[in-house]
């Protein structure tokens, strides 16, 4: 795993892949940094950080190159039939673009400083912002890599990572356009069930298992509909706001406190989606 990890972070730099999303993303956040805290003299990092949220879209630079290129040149028949697993290569390239992201996020630890050198900063809750925001960066990552073990073209996996990014950061505003209405909650959730049918369709290379997952996932959101039809009220608009991974940050930011629970659901993010890029990879290396 290391040589996976030290070979990708040279091709990072080397590539200049490393310095221009470095570089921009510490422009962008700057240029937010001085209007919020040196032009009208916020107190925290946490302005420039939650309101630059469409920053993330830069983690699909990072992560653009990573697999699909090493699938299109067929340099990855090599490595998946190396003596080293495909769990510690996926996880070797993760880090290694982890590591970008931690010099980007260091940089970023000079500006609580700069705030209470020109006024005041309470340098611990500063500090657990940037906690929080380093391991939603090191999420979105994980997604983007996903993605990109979808796909062989550089453009296609930057493009699709892009989407999906938005989509997750303005997930709060896409609740609103859905009604309130139980029967509007229950016709998502059947739909929610079907794709998660066939997703679990897709991996076990079994159509009748995608199936039937998908049904029962289906016959149980109707029973429970059914039984206690309340359940429902405004329930798809609750869990597309859950999914706004960039609303997640706000209790660190505004209500000032550590909140464990958001740490947890960054971590089970990082998991689940590493996990999944390895059965894809898996799956594409047996099929």
């Amino acid at each position: 795993m290391a040589a996976i990890y030290k070979r990708e972070i040279h091709s990072l730099f080397t590539s200049m892949t490393a310095y221009i999303f470095i570089t921009f993303y510490l422009l962008i956040l700057g240029i937010y940094f001085r209007y919020y805290n040196l032009s009208y003299g916020a107190t925290t990092i946490g302005y420039p950080i939650y309101q630059c949220f469409f920053i993330y879209m830069l983690f699909a630079l990072l992560t653009m190159r990573s697999l699909p290129e090493e699938r299109k040149e067929k340099i990855d028949q090599v490595l998946y039939t190396s003596p080293v697993s495909v769990g510690k290569i996926v996880i070797g390239k993760y880090l290694a673009m982890c590591t970008v992201w931690a010099l980007t996020t260091a940089v970023i630890c000079i500006f609580p400083l700069v705030i209470k050198k020109l006024g005041y900063a309470a340098l611990k809750t500063e500090y657990s912002i940037i906690v929080a925001y380093f391991l939603l960066g090191c999420a979105f990552i994980a997604i983007s890599m996903f993605i990109s073990s979808l796909t062989e073209s550089q453009l296609t996996s930057a493009i699709v990572s892009v989407i999906v990014i938005f989509l997750v950061c303005f997930a709060s505003s896409f609740a609103q356009a859905f009604g309130t209405g139980a029967y509007i909650s229950l016709i998502s959730f059947l739909l929610i069930a079907a794709i998660i049918g066939a997703i679990f369709g897709w991996f076990t290379h079994n159509l009748a298992y995608g199936l039937t997952s998908g049904i029962s996932l289906a016959c149980i959101a109707v029973i429970i509909y059914i039984v206690k039809k309340s359940l429902f009220e405004g329930a798809i608009q609750k869990v597309i706001s859950k999914i706004a991974l960039s609303e997640t940050i706000y209790s660190f930011i505004f209500d000032k406190t550590f909140d464990l629970k958001i740490i947890f659901t960054y971590v089970s993010i990082i998991v689940l989606f590493l996990f999944i890029t390895v059965q894809t990879i898996q799956k594409r290396r047996y099929s």
